[in-house]
């Protein structure tokens, strides 16, 4: 983290503030974050398939810059910041880059900014892809998911967000129409695609 003495010259108005390792406000990493959502939003998720191929990747690469600059960052700060503007999936995702951020908070900050996990928004894909992976689940199985249902919800839908395609959908039936009615509710969105696997019966 920057003191004030290290702030460039340029930024002589930024005496005194909190920095990143590159010299970056934690207002500015937040509008960032959501500015590049907002992009991806607009751009890949209703664009043609070549230039939205060529944002997303152009995206991606400002991400990983960010999460780089995150790493510096007090995970304390971010809270303060998000506490202050109000949270948002990005700004729980970003959370979980910070130095020293724990797992309750960064579950937290996700149930705060997330009204229902029945039928979430874009953004809480977008989020979710832009995780620390360190903090998902790494099942590969969705009935490995289910026992932690109970204590984890919101960290089993975030971790499935993030990576559904690599989770096999390994339940019966039956064993679907007994899960909660908000989670079945999850699992028919659109952006949930789960492998199929033979043992579905």
């Amino acid at each position: 983290m920057n003191t004030q003495s290290a702030i460039e010259s340029s930024k002589p108005a930024l005496a005194g503030a909190i920095l990143s390792k590159g010299g970056q406000s934690l207002p500015d990493l937040w509008r960032i974050q959501h500015s590049n959502a907002n992009v991806f939003l607009r751009f890949v998720k209703t664009g043609q398939p070549q230039r939205a191929a060529s944002i997303s990747a152009m995206i991606g690469e400002g991400e990983r810059a960010i999460r780089r600059e995150l790493q510096s960052i007090p995970a304390a700060s971010w809270l303060s910041l998000c506490a202050a503007a109000g949270w948002t999936h990005v700004g729980a995702a970003s959370l979980s880059w910070c130095d020293g951020a724990s797992e309750a908070q960064v579950w937290q900050a996700w149930t705060e900014a997330t009204p229902s996990v029945a039928s979430p928004g874009d953004a809480f894909f977008i989020a979710a892809g832009s995780m620390n992976p360190a903090f998902l689940f790494e099942d590969q199985t969705l009935s490995s998911f289910v026992p932690h249902l109970l204590a984890d919800k919101m960290k089993v839908c975030v971790s499935l967000a993030a990576r559904c395609e690599q989770v096999s959908l390994d339940c019966s039936p039956a064993a679907l129409h007994a899960l909660p009615k908000d989670f079945q509710q999850f699992l028919s969105h659109r952006e949930i695609k789960l492998a199929q696997t033979d043992a579905r019966r």
